[in-house]
């Protein structure tokens, strides 16, 4: 990459926004509130073991910024997913720093909106920082149905709604699409954590989406570093609506019907329908095939798979991650 001055600004605002977020945590590094995250668990210093997935969490983001990209993008890179890390743990905590850092992602993500490379990296920075803070919900936090079922399917509404929204955005700004898509996943952090702790008519529509022991945001937040990444790896847009069609739709799908018609459970995953896991395949197969093709349907039954499989992970995460690593493989051997 050649050498440009807005790469040093880049790497600057990069370096503020960390310690900045750094300093403001002094002594505490807690994510979460004060639940105990799953990696390093036999480091019984707090801080030591933030420090620890820090150092991982750059070193990752470092070895996949670093080939075919200069210092300063790398380096920029890891400040960014630091800071996506440490800022997730505001979440639920600290609503006016949450809020104010949060702010400051987006003015970051406004500066560089024309800058595509930078703004690829700064998203996906964005994404897996946030990801690899998300591990303390992942292994610690325990998930209970609610005994509802009006709940789920209202929740897979408006995930349907959100990804018209998103998928829209693709087709009508086809320029500019990840960054307004960032810019709106980004004022949906600060909404949500504007309401996260009010209680009054107009907030209660929205708490009442979220699961009863879920930390209220939980879903939309995996959803949104789903999103994140699927459009920041995802580099050719017909795969990305393709990815995106399959995370809002077909996993909405599997779910709606997965209730409606929930007599035949999977043998390897009681948790999981037959009838969820066609609708998750069919949808996808559908729209798939008149945006790639045949091998659409290929990639459908795939992703109905790893979605059907009893993993200890939000469908949002698993299916974006497992969405990146088909569409590589595709591009291996294309």
């Amino acid at each position: 990459m050649a050498f440009s001055a807005n790469y040093i600004v880049y790497l600057l605002y990069s370096l503020i926004l960390f310690l900045v977020i750094l300093i403001s945590y002094k002594s505490k590094f807690n994510l979460i509130k004060k639940r105990k995250t799953a990696i390093f668990k036999k480091i019984k210093d707090q801080k030591l073991e933030k420090l620890a997935q820090l150092v991982v969490l750059s070193l990752i983001i470092g070895i996949l910024s670093f080939f075919g990209h200069s210092l300063i993008l790398t380096v920029s890179s890891i400040l960014i997913a630091d800071s996506a890390y440490l800022l997730l743990g505001l979440y639920g905590v600290d609503k006016k720093r949450f809020i104010l850092f949060t702010s400051l992602f987006i003015v970051f993500l406004i500066l560089y909106i024309n800058q595509e490379q930078a703004l690829d990296w700064a998203l996906r920075s964005i994404s897996i920082g946030s990801l690899f803070g998300l591990e303390a919900i992942y292994f610690n936090f325990n998930k209970k149905s609610n005994g509802t079922t009006h709940i789920e399917i209202d929740r897979d509404l408006f995930e349907l709604t959100l990804g018209i929204i998103v998928i829209a955005a693709i087709l009508v700004f086809p320029e500019h699409y990840i960054g307004i898509i960032a810019l709106l996943i980004l004022l949906g952090y600060i909404f949500n954590s504007y309401i996260y702790d009010l209680n009054n008519s107009f907030t209660s529509a929205f708490h009442k989406l979220e699961r009863r022991s879920d930390i209220y945001g939980f879903g939309a937040l995996t959803l949104a570093f789903g999103t994140m990444l699927i459009l920041s790896f995802a580099t050719e847009a017909i795969y990305a609506v393709f990815f995106l069609i399959i995370l809002f739709f077909s996993d909405s799908a599997a779910t709606i019907f997965g209730i409606k018609f929930n007599r035949l459970k999977l043998p390897y995953n009681r948790r999981k329908t037959l009838s969820g896991t066609f609708a998750f395949f069919a949808i996808g197969s559908i729209f798939g095939y008149l945006l790639l093709g045949p091998i659409a349907i290929l990639i459908s039954f795939v992703l109905a798979v790893v979605e059907s499989l009893p993993i200890k992970m939000d469908d949002n995460i698993t299916l974006s991650i497992a969405s990146i690593l088909i569409f590589y493989i595709i591009l291996m051997f294309a």
